[in-house]
């Protein structure tokens, strides 16, 4: 396995703290780690200006947490214009980092950018007391198929829907072995499948998981 450099924004969390442990005793290099501390992400240009003489590295893990709270579904959603105006300003921060940096990296890095992401947006029947959250990662979901057929760049994200407290740290070394082993491949969504039958493992998500479930029948 190459050993290979990595940027990871949104260092600061333990999760991407247990992803950063893993790859570092694998010989894998975090050369930058960008947080709230030295990043602000609602002016991007300024951002490209001070990466603009820095080294791409093969690597990006993008776990930064720009969001704002979802509506309370014990509520009429006509109720709470307020908890949209918040969520949308969050969005519109976040989505325009992630596409001005995408926008940006396009031509110029030959590797891999992982959205720490859901698979979400591709289930149709279920999960649907989560409106805004599932727009957030429908947009990441776009911007993974829009720079898709870029030579040698690849979006895609990295999906931990279902990760509790205690299984957090194996969540985070099972995402992480996946990037040791460079499994990282296509433009899209990748999951940890738990069925409780197997141990959790790491998968390509196609579609929903009710579709998934529907043809394989």
């Amino acid at each position: 396995m190459d050993k290979k450099t990595w940027w990871v924004f949104g260092d600061t969390s333990e999760y991407a703290g247990h992803i950063i442990n893993r790859l570092e005793q694998n010989d894998n290099t975090v050369v930058e780690r960008f947080n709230r501390s030295n990043t602000d992400y609602s002016n991007p240009a300024g951002f490209l200006d001070d990466i603009e003489n820095k080294e791409l590295p093969d690597r990006i893990f993008f776990n930064a947490n720009i969001q704002a709270n979802d509506f309370d579904y014990g509520k009429p959603i006509v109720d709470q214009y307020e908890t949209y105006r918040a969520w949308l300003e969050q969005f519109q921060i976040g989505f325009w980092f992630k596409l001005n940096l995408l926008e940006y990296l396009k031509d110029k890095m030959n590797g891999v950018f992982i959205f720490s992401s859901s698979g979400i947006a591709l289930d149709q029947t279920i999960n649907k007391d989560c409106k805004l959250y599932r727009l957030l990662r429908a947009s990441e979901l776009q911007l993974m198929y829009t720079y898709h057929g870029h030579d040698n760049f690849v979006v895609c994200g990295a999906c931990v829907s279902d990760m509790t407290n205690e299984t957090k740290e194996h969540y985070a070394s099972i995402v992480a072995q996946h990037m040791i082993e460079d499994r990282f491949k296509l433009n899209g969504i990748y999951t940890i499948f738990n069925d409780g039958n197997t141990e959790p493992h790491m998968v390509f998500k196609p579609r929903g998981w009710v579709e998934i479930g529907s043809t394989s029948r």
